[in-house]
């Protein structure tokens, strides 16, 4: 071999580095998006068990459909808001138009076969969900395939619920757990980074209470992934980022970057 062939060695030349709080940080993207997935199943749990109001969940969905219209009003252009706010009513009609199809739709499967579905399709909507979004790093909320599965996991659980006004009642929350509140979010991030983190922790604690008095267990389970989420898994990528080791040098395939195509 040439002595010259490896003068132009290089070793982690694109290497990036992480900071742990910077990691941490952001992690918040993910447990929150956990810790709504298990609300869902929370407030479907005690509706199922007839220990919720369905009267007190609807006022409360009426509440956060006027703030999200108020919002658009005062923050958007006239003819964008009104598109918006258009489609939120569309949606609202048409939740409440397919109630009675939704109340009986899987008449015919198990139980068991769909809380597994449900199950299955929250951990799709967990793998896919826009995570860059939340996090602020693009303007476009681009997560169909997560958004499809949270819903078809609704529309499955909602199937399961006593009366038509619980049918409507819990399909409406789904639509605002997993529709509405990830661009709020988004929108919390841009205008206060302190203000989203505090009510992340917020809501993080919140659920976590709910599942404590649901399940001693259930709280447990809940609060360990939160911890792996949130410190575990970045201090495992760090130490294996210290441990990675990349080679490069002129035998290399040449890449042309976007520079050098505008040039």
């Amino acid at each position: 071999v040439d002595k010259t062939f490896l003068v132009g060695l290089v070793t982690n030349a694109d290497l990036q580095t992480y900071d742990l709080a910077t990691l941490v940080y952001e992690s918040t993207a993910i447990t929150s998006t956990v810790s709504l997935a298990l609300l869902f199943f929370l407030v479907f749990s005690a509706m199922y068990d007839g220990l919720v109001d369905t009267r007190y969940l609807l006022g409360s969905e009426m509440a956060v459909f006027g703030l999200v219209c108020l919002h658009e009003l005062l923050t958007k252009a006239r003819e964008d808001r009104r598109q918006s706010i258009s489609s939120l009513l569309t949606l609202a009609l048409l939740t409440l138009a397919m109630t009675p199809v939704l109340g009986t739709l899987t008449k015919s499967v198990s139980t068991d076969t769909i809380f597994a579905l449900s199950v299955l399709l929250l951990v799709v909507h967990l793998a896919f969900s826009d995570y860059g979004y939340l996090l602020g790093k693009s303007d476009k909320f681009a997560a169909p395939l997560a958004l499809n599965a949270a819903v078809s996991a609704s529309v499955l659980l909602a199937s399961r619920l006593s009366s038509k006004l619980d049918v409507f009642a819990f399909v409406a929350f789904s639509m605002m757990v997993f529709a509405l509140l990830p661009i709020a979010r988004h929108n919390l991030l841009l205008y206060s980074g302190r203000l989203y983190l505090l009510c992340t922790l917020a809501g993080l604690v919140g659920v976590g209470l709910l599942a404590l008095s649901v399940s001693p267990f259930l709280f447990i389970v809940y609060s360990c992934g939160i911890l792996f989420i949130s410190l575990i898994c970045p201090f495992l990528l760090i130490w294996a980022q210290a441990h990675k080791n990349t080679i490069s040098g002129p035998w290399d395939e040449s890449t042309l970057d976007a520079e050098t195509l505008r040039q």
